[in-house]
């Protein structure tokens, strides 16, 4: 019995320590390039959050990244954070407010998820003794939803159409080939 036991936990445990193919170091060109490209827009992304006085050790800065897969289907080079950047760049339209965004809140009242959000940010921050967090979050949010959030326009900064031009340029000239690049 020890021996399946032990079986079991080796094959659930055996690559631990070892290399995985994601994280090995690139092996040609192209893929050493667009390495360098993911690591370049993400840190102009932090520093066009910075910018727009979002703090670089926010949970949304600290989100920001950059991922390369290299397969049949060719290179793709995701960047990613949080799933509320889209609000922090466009803004949202509050209620009493509005700040020339598409989007805009729809009630007065803040969800739970809104105000725990919030309140993870406000207990960061030291705002508040510990009992009064929770009515400071709901406050805060409250505020939110009927003033609106201000765009940041920190993803519109960096991925610009020159700046999409220049890398496709760039890859057409190193190889011989015409190349679109196309951003979602």
């Amino acid at each position: 019995m020890k021996t399946g036991v032990t079986s079991n936990l080796k094959d659930l445990i055996g690559d631990i320590g070892q290399v995985k193919d994601e994280l090995k170091a690139p092996n040609n060109p192209l893929d050493e390039y667009m390495l360098h490209l993911g690591m370049q827009i993400v840190s102009q992304l932090k520093q066009s959050l910075r910018d727009a006085g979002v703090d670089q050790n926010s949970l949304l800065s600290q989100s920001v990244n950059s991922t390369i897969v290299n397969d049949d289907n060719g290179i793709t080079l995701t960047i990613s954070a949080d799933d509320y950047w889209k609000f922090v760049n466009d803004g949202v339209n509050g209620i009493r407010r509005n700040v020339g965004s598409e989007m805009s809140f729809k009630t007065p009242y803040p969800s739970k998820k809104m105000a725990k959000s919030i309140q993870g940010w406000a207990s960061r921050k030291s705002i508040g003794s510990a009992k009064d967090v929770k009515s400071i979050s709901y406050a805060i949010a409250t505020k939110v939803k009927r003033e609106g959030i201000d765009p940041t326009y920190f993803v519109d900064k960096v991925l610009t159409e020159d700046f999409i031009s220049i890398i496709e340029k760039e890859l057409a000239s190193e190889f011989k080939k015409t190349l679109t690049l196309t951003i979602t």
